[in-house]
Parts: C-alpha cells; structure tokens; sequence
C-alpha cells in the first residue's frame, strides 16, 4: 500500500466521521507522521448492524469479545469515533507490538478521548469525540477550513471527500 493509497482511504473513512473529528483525526495523522509513522483510518462511521456483527463476536460466533456495545450505542454509529491502523512495510497493521501510545499522546493533545485509557476492555486503535459538543482546538483547525464543512445530519457531521484529499496530499507533500 502506498502512502496516496492510505491518504485516499483516510479521506474516504474520514467522510462520515463527525467535521470536528475529522480535523482532530488530520492533526493526529499528520503528527504521527512527524513521529516517523504512518497511519491509516481503518473505520470511522460503523452501520448499527456492523456494531451488532462486533457485540457478537465472542458471545454467538467465533472470537474474542470486542466491544460492550450493541447497535446505537457506540459512539462509531454515531460518527463520533474512528479506529487507526499503522502502515509498516506497506501493510496495514494492528499488531501488539505498534506504537499506539503516540496515538494516545496526539489524542489527548487534540482533546480526545483514547480508548488506550480504558480500564477494561482496551482498545488502543481508538479514538473519540469526549462529547458531542467537542470542537477541535484552533491548532488542529488548519487540516480543514470551517467553511468546507458540510453537515450530515445522519453521522453528525461530513467532510467533502474531494477538498480532504487535496488537504492531506498538501500536508504530506509539505512534510517531504
């Protein structure tokens, strides 16, 4: 996987996260870049019906528990979570061995809560909207101009996938 391929998939998970997460998300993976790492969103916005598929594995079909959530009660069909990946060697990887510490240290930066923080139940890919009153600080603002916001009444807030894809292919050109 190249780095405009987890740039376009970035753009395109971000797309029906909430506006404010998205800009959060874009400080943090350009951050982690910095850091020497690249991230990819591995899902942002989750169908209720996805959330059921999770809450049952472990409990009616094959695999560890992971999530407590059933259906609406995630903050993932809600458009107010997303889920990292790092890319090592081209690939997407959720291994142990990661550093997603640096996703916690860049969250909590931008004011979002890491699932890394938890105390069961760890879930250290994660990264969510404190409240869903949460605005992005000024400093994570730059990723996305406010008025390219385009509100989605059904995640709680969109992006335009085509101006996302512009940002990130200028920041990742800026940080060559």
């Amino acid at each position: 996987m190249t780095e405009d391929e987890v740039y376009n998939v970035n753009a395109t998970s971000l797309s029906g996260v909430n506006g404010e997460l998205a800009k959060a998300c874009l400080y943090i993976i350009n951050a982690v870049k910095n850091d020497g790492y690249l991230l990819i969103v591995a899902e942002g916005y989750r169908t209720p019906e996805q959330q059921d598929i999770y809450y049952a594995q472990g409990r009616t079909t094959p695999g560890p528990i992971i999530t407590q959530l059933r259906g609406n009660q995630g903050k993932h069909t809600k458009g107010q979570a997303v889920d990292f990946d790092f890319v090592i060697n081209g690939e997407q990887s959720n291994a142990n061995g990661n550093p997603w510490n640096i996703i916690g240290r860049h969250a909590h930066e931008v004011g979002l809560s890491w699932g890394g923080d938890w105390s069961s139940l760890k879930d250290y890919r994660h990264v969510e909207m404190p409240t869903s009153a949460y605005t992005a600080p000024s400093f994570a603002n730059n990723s996305l101009p406010e008025s390219d916001y385009v509100p989605n009444s059904d995640s709680g807030g969109g992006l335009n996938i085509a101006l996302v894809v512009g940002v990130l292919l200028a920041v990742w050109l800026l940080t060559e």
